[in-house]
């Protein structure tokens, strides 16, 4: 599936998964404005919490694993006091060799 962002934000908005955060995020995604209001600092410390909790009752968390690589790349690029929807537009432009 091909989707353009402005048509994906529209299939999530009439989905049974949407939600007030989950469409504030899509919605900065697809215009670019990220407002700080929950830091990707904040949510990989609660990733990594997680990810000890995990490992203490040896339970495997490999989406929690995969999130908290994520936001650890787009730490290292300085995006670790942006909103966590700018972690879309970190990983992608990390991989593609820029910042945005």
């Amino acid at each position: 599936m091909n989707f353009r962002k402005r048509q994906f934000l529209e299939i999530l908005s009439i989905s049974d998964v949407a939600c007030p955060l989950y469409l504030e995020n899509s919605q900065a995604i697809v215009e670019n404005k990220f407002l700080p209001d929950t830091s990707l600092k904040n949510q990989q410390q609660d990733l990594s919490m997680a990810l000890s909790l995990g490992e203490r009752i040896r339970h495997s968390m490999p989406l929690v694993s995969a999130a908290n690589e994520m936001y650890k790349k787009c730490r290292r690029l300085d995006y670790s006091e942006h909103d966590i929807s700018a972690a879309y537009l970190g990983v992608r432009n990390y991989e593609n060799g820029k910042r945005f």
